[in-house]
């Protein structure tokens, strides 16, 4: 089945928003993606007065852990190829630090950011939130080090998010129809492509796909997008 696209890819690298031109569909791209207000979402509940919303991945084998602490606010400890709830943190300017590591991540009121953390680096990722509950989002994830990762229907049809960059994300919201996905990464004439697990797209839910490698293995997680206030 074909998927449907409804809105344009935004891209995301780290903090900053460049405007692309996609292949194979009509878009429209935002430049300085506008601040979402702390609401009720599709992701759960609110977060308290001057929050912003804050997620974990460690883009690592499963042998690996890490655990970190933003504010009062611990992460951890998160396992290799996982990705923790978005947990609320109050606005204001943290130091993010691991061994070998560090960066720095502003909480602002009614965000939403995802730190990828991967051996060598930590880069935090400004999300787009999703609140139409018609469709679904799929936000696309690429914690590889060199190579640019596109999202693809598993029959290589269709491109869904095309060519993103290393250590940074894009979104896209779509039809909530029956469709398996692979994830391609590289160009040339011979990309790597990785399976993507079958997952269910639903109304109203925002779905993740990271992608990092494990050695020289193209490893690939999808994850539902949630909200967890403890």
């Amino acid at each position: 089945m074909r998927l449907s696209i409804y809105t344009g890819i935004v891209q995301f690298y780290r903090v900053k928003h460049l405007i692309r031109h996609g292949v194979a569909f009509f878009v429209v791209f935002v430049l300085n993606l506008p601040v979402v207000t702390a609401q009720e979402s599709v992701y759960g509940p609110s977060a308290p007065p001057g929050a912003g919303f804050v997620r974990v991945f460690l883009a690592a084998p499963p042998s690996a852990t890490a655990t970190m602490d933003i504010g009062n606010v611990s992460f951890g400890p998160v396992t290799g190829g996982s990705v923790t709830p978005y947990r609320p943190v109050d606005e204001g300017l943290y130091l993010l630090r691991l061994p070998g590591r560090e960066t720095e991540l502003f909480a602002r009121a009614g965000a939403y950011q995802t730190v990828l953390v991967t051996p060598e680096k930590i880069v935090v990722i400004a999300d787009r939130s999703h609140d139409d509950p018609a469709k679904a989002q799929l936000v696309l994830y690429n914690s590889t080090a060199e190579s640019a990762a596109t999202l693809m229907t598993a029959d290589a049809e269709q491109t869904v998010i095309s060519a993103i960059p290393p250590m940074a994300g894009s979104a896209i919201v779509v039809n909530a129809v029956e469709v398996t996905f692979a994830v391609s990464l590289g160009g040339g004439s011979s990309p790597r492509v990785a399976p993507v697990s079958p997952f269910p797209l639903r109304r109203g839910a925002s779905f993740s796909v990271f992608v990092f490698e494990s050695g020289e293995v193209v490893e690939t997680v999808v994850e539902r997008a949630t909200v967890e206030l403890e």
